[in-house]
């Protein structure tokens, strides 16, 4: 199953497989992310907003995101 990412403000779409990381995603479309940790989880800066429905925080994300970013969408990539 595929998925597809909207990126903002480039307005570049990136398809992505059902369980594979945006993190992934992107960095296969040549889409860099700021982080320390190479998308490992362990430095919360690959921040990012999800516009459409959202699952629930990994632990990574709880730990590294406050309560008002979880609400409002943010997630680690």
């Amino acid at each position: 199953m595929k998925v597809w990412l909207h990126v903002f403000p480039k307005d570049i779409w990136v398809p992505a497989q059902y369980g594979e990381t945006i993190w992934a995603a992107l960095r296969r479309a040549n889409i860099e992310l700021d982080s320390d940790c190479g998308g490992a989880g362990n430095c919360g800066k690959c921040k990012i907003k999800v516009l459409s429905v959202v699952d629930p925080p990994t632990k990574a994300g709880q730990k590294l995101l406050d309560k008002d970013a979880l609400q409002e969408g943010f997630r680690l990539a």
